[in-house]
């Protein structure tokens, strides 16, 4: 008995689809077995084998918090086939009307079903999800959990996880990213849709995340009125209705709660929802007497949700106040946009617990599609992705269905590779980059110049005058490890964590601190403060992001690649800083992709899909924040800050797609998506020079101006969706779906996780208006590209033309990825795609049925060599996603940038 061994190639799920390769060799094996299996790094292409299913396998489960998902489609997607039930799935360019009769009976119908299989286990459910899910949250017993896992009429259960938020002529301030991305302005893409004024109007973005501060004046709206309004929305009774731009109705319920009452609902806030049933089983909220409060209601906390909320859709105008000092004045991306709130996220008792619960996330997303939003923003992830289809993603999947867009962030786990989250096609994964921020200069006594990000440094007052240095900030500059208490270890003193610093070392002068992840930013400079410091140098120890905190003494935050010349000069005898509150140096290059911002490549789904989609500003962010609000306090006003993280990119492609809707309000998810890639331009490095990697910057940072003449859509329909997810082995969709290669699902990026000698993919394109395109690709180092036909002539608006393009590999490396791009240009329209593919060396299959028998295992070469075969026994079968807890949807860690 011979056997293939395949130790070169990476471990690939089963079920998936593969083109022709180079080369095949068929080799017989007897097989005398209790079950035919294939090992994990041989389950690659073109099995026989039914995948491996998704539901968890009933005995092996435990007690806990389980989102279960039953067979039946969810009103989003449900297309018919139910006795005494009409489909409800919306036609193509609508959205879904949960208001209407047919939709209300089948909800009604599946949540009848939901409740006769919980009834039957004793469960009692924290949630039904029959929109945009099908299914219930509930805590189980091991005994119910098994059980459920054995039911016919259970598709599959997820433990449900603990995700995090990822934080970190108009005219507004200089600085704002709306002058930069050339949304305001005279010339900007609000002045072609008509001004501020008219940006998103007819729109409803719905904020999935830590709630509003609704108070803050970036929120701020005129009180509901009880006539009907075609225009405007209005009350009746205890629901809030709104007509939107597509004439589609949005309504809500109001709701009560911790400080909190209908009077916050306003014409910008026409819903606020709490869901907090997922949390509060193992954590209780924090407190609202607690430094940061916590409030059982949509009020925010955190501030994080206020930040998001008001990045995407903040009023026009507001004067943004950090710290006393006046900023000018600051707009969301759609100011006319509407606001729906969806707190999901929660603050803790205890500070590690804080989260999102996964069974709060699909009810707020839930209820988001059922209410009628056209947009969610969703600034939420848990770690580097595993899965394509979590239940956050399928429930995604579901609103992406019914019409609504998605942006989700890519996560804060960089620069290392593979570490995105949210990885699924039908969301859009946003990246974060740079734009011009506040910035300071740290003049070394030797002459040498650091620019870095500071709000802390005050600026001259007269702009025609040279700058000059701040008598006060020319001071002995030292080293934190030179300025520690002999009791305190230089590690300990080197991030100037509290209580470390000898205050006759360190008073009146300027401390260099170390960045290095455990010591809170903020709480550095108040250590150095309390131990009489005049100034501080932050140094991160990796390229990373610089941000403009409030500090409590002035402090320049400066970049990685200068720490070892600053270093170095401090720690010298008799040195002198000075602080100047300009830039003195060259401009800094934007935009450039920050270090925290997560990477692809995406593993999960065998590498098929390129991730992030696309980079919008994310660092430095000013916005809205909660204000504090003790029970019974007056709230603090003008409460403003700097965030940074691709929970701040990922809203301002939120509102970004907002704006694309009130100009065309029919435009489906995919359409939005094609546009916002294929116009993006590349980021820069700190030199400058071109950042091309798609791994890092997706298609590029969005150009919003160039949205609306995009030239050609590519488009993808949950149809299509749903195909993709089947071809990368995930059964969940049943027999019913034809599977393709996830290669071939028609999005505006192209990615072959294994490309075994060559691979031909197909896409097909829609005209936005008549023309004729010329395909040219460029970079794919290695790789041998050819586009059939190369030339495609459209006579009018929303013909289609399909093409392919062939890659085969020649001399590029195998196991590492080739990267360039697809570009289609008509005059001065280009449409560009970024392409990733990986060579490897061999891939293998085999197909059969039975307990014993014989099988053939096709091989496919990818390179020219000599295989060895030689006998290799069989791998024990994989039953479940993660085989150490077959229980577990997926595994993965959040990471912040500190």
């Amino acid at each position: 008995m011979r056997s293939l061994i395949l130790t070169s190639l990476p471990a690939r799920p089963s079920g998936r689809i593969r083109k022709a390769a180079a080369a095949s060799v068929a080799v017989t094996v007897a097989l005398v077995l209790s079950m035919l299996s294939v090992s994990p790094a041989s389950a690659t292409s073109d099995s026989g084998f039914s995948p491996v299913p998704t539901r968890a396998a009933a005995g092996h489960l435990t007690a806990g918090d389980y989102i279960v998902r039953l067979k039946d489609a969810p009103a989003a997607t449900y297309t018919g086939g139910v006795s005494g039930y009409s489909a409800t799935r919306p036609r193509a360019g609508r959205q879904l009307d949960a208001r209407t009769s047919a939709v209300k009976s089948y909800v009604s119908h599946l949540t009848s079903v939901q409740k006769s299989v919980a009834s039957k286990y004793g469960i009692r459910t924290a949630y039904t999800y029959a929109v945009a899910y099908n299914g219930f949250a509930a805590k189980l017993t091991a005994a119910q959990a098994n059980a459920l896992a054995a039911d016919q009429s259970v598709a599959s259960l997820v433990k449900s996880k603990r995700l995090k938020v990822q934080a970190d002529t108009d005219t507004l301030t200089s600085k704002s990213p709306l002058n930069y991305l050339n949304i305001a302005g005279n010339e900007g893409l609000w002045a072609t849709l008509g001004g501020h004024t008219k940006a998103g109007a007819g729109v409803v973005i719905g904020e999935i995340d830590t709630g509003i501060a609704p108070e803050n004046p970036s929120f701020a709206g005129a009180p509901l009125g009880t006539t009907v309004s075609t225009t405007e929305p209005y009350l009746s009774g205890s629901t809030i209705h709104y007509t939107k731009a597509d004439g589609g109705e949005f309504t809500s319920t109001e709701e009560g709660g911790v400080e909190w009452s209908s009077s916050f609902y306003s014409q910008k806030i026409i819903a606020a929802k709490a869901f907090n049933e997922g949390f509060t089983y193992y954590d209780d909220l924090a407190p609202t007497t607690a430094a940061v409060p916590e409030y059982n209601s949509p009020r925010d906390g955190d501030g994080h949700g206020s930040h998001t909320a008001s990045t995407a859709a903040g009023d026009y105008g507001v004067d943004a106040v950090v710290a006393g000092k006046n900023f000018g004045t600051i707009a969301g991306v759609a100011p006319a946009a509407k606001l729906a709130i969806y707190k999901a996220c929660w603050t803790a008792y205890v500070a590690a617990d804080t989260g999102c619960d996964e069974i709060d996330l699909v009810a707020a997303i839930n209820q988001a599609v059922t209410d009628g939003v056209d947009v969610i923003n969703f600034s939420i992830g848990g770690g580097s992705a595993s899965t394509i289809f979590s239940p956050t993603d399928e429930a995604f999947l579901n609103a992406a269905a019914a019409g609504i867009f998605v942006a989700a962030a890519a996560g804060n786990a960089g620069p290392g590779a593979s570490t995105l989250d949210n990885a699924a096609p039908w969301e859009t994964t946003v990246a974060a980059s740079t734009a011009p921020s506040y910035e300071a200069t740290l003049v070394l006594g030797n002459g040498h110049k650091y620019v870095g990000a500071s709000i802390t440094v005050d600026h001259i007052v007269d702009p025609d005058q040279a700058p000059t240095p701040d008598p006060y900030l020319t001071k002995h500059i030292v080293l934190a490890t030179a300025a520690k208490k002999s009791s305190v270890s230089s590690a300990k003193a080197i991030d100037c964590r509290k209580g470390s610093l000898d205050a006759h070392k360190t008073a009146g002068k300027i401390v260099v601190c170390d960045r290095d992840g455990k010591v809170d930013r903020v709480e550095m400079s108040k250590t150095v403060k309390d131990a009489g410091g005049a100034g501080m140098v932050l140094l991160n120890t990796v390229k990373n992001s610089l941000d403009l905190d409030n500090h409590s003494i002035p402090t320049i935050h400066i970049d990685q690649p200068s720490r070892a010349a600053i270093r170095a000069y401090a720690g010298s005898a008799g040195s002198t800083a000075t602080f100047v509150p300009e830039n003195l140096g060259a401009a800094t290059p934007v935009p450039q992709i920050a270090g925290f911002s997560s990477r692809g490549p995406v593993t999960a789904g065998g590498g098929d899909t390129l991730k992030p989609d696309i980079a919008a500003p994310g660092v430095a962010i000013l916005a809205a924040v909660a204000t504090t609000l003790p029970s019974g306090a007056t709230p603090l006003t003008n409460n403003w800050a700097f965030y940074s993280g691709t929970s701040m990119a990922t809203p301002h492609i939120a509102g970004i797609a907002a704006l694309y809707l009130g100009n065309t309000p029919n435009a489906s998810p995919s359409e939005i998506k094609s546009a916002m890639m294929t116009t993006a331009i590349d980021t820069v490095s700190a030199s400058n020079a071109e950042v091309t990697d798609p791994f890092v910057q997706g298609a590029g940072e969005v150009i919003p101006s160039s949205l609306l003449n995009a030239g050609l859509f590519y488009l993808s329909t949950v149809s299509d969706w749903k195909s993709y997810v089947q071809g990368t082995g995930d059964s969940s969709f049943g027999p019913g779906v034809t599977a393709i290669d996830p290669s071939d699902l028609n999005q505006a990026s192209i990615a072959i996780g294994s490309l075994v000698g060559h691979q031909t993919i197909t896409r097909t394109v829609t005209a936005q208006s008549a023309g004729t395109f010329t395909a040219q690709i460029s970079g794919m180092s290695g790789v041998d590209t050819v586009v059939t036909p190369s030339t495609l002539n459209f006579s009018a608006a929303g013909e289609q033309h399909s093409f392919t393009v062939t890659f085969t590999r020649t001399t590029a490396p195998v196991n590492k990825y080739s990267r360039g791009f697809l570009t289609w240009t008509f005059g001065t329209t280009k449409v560009r795609s970024p392409i990733a593919v990986k060579p490897v060396p061999v891939a293998a299959a085999v197909h059969g049925t039975g307990t014993n028998g014989h099988a053939d295992v096709t091989a496919s070469l990818g390179v020219k060599a000599t295989v060895p075969l030689y006998v290799s026994g069989l791998a024990k079968k994989v039953v479940a996603p993660n085989p150490t807890d077959p229980s577990a949807g997926f595994t993965g860690h959040f990471a912040t940038a500190s």
